[in-house]
């Protein structure tokens, strides 16, 4: 095993819509990185994108939702 730190971010409080948008994607992605971090040091490359893939899409479907559609 690497000696890769890997830890979890929990959300916290915010002032506004826009900032929690931004702290819902940011601890989405940041949790699936450290999960396809913890994939990639146990030789698991597949289950590494495929965390990665949901996390872009989850994190995708929250900026959406918040109505910021291009």
């Amino acid at each position: 095993r690497s000696n890769i730190l890997l830890c979890s971010f929990d959300a916290f409080a915010t002032h506004s819509t826009k900032e929690n948008m931004y702290q819902k994607m940011y601890t989405t992605l940041f949790n699936a990185i450290t999960d396809a971090l913890r994939d990639l040091a146990d030789n698991d490359p597949d289950a590494a994108a495929s965390k990665l893939i949901l996390a872009q899409q989850q994190a995708e479907e929250i900026f959406i939702s918040a109505g910021n559609a291009a």
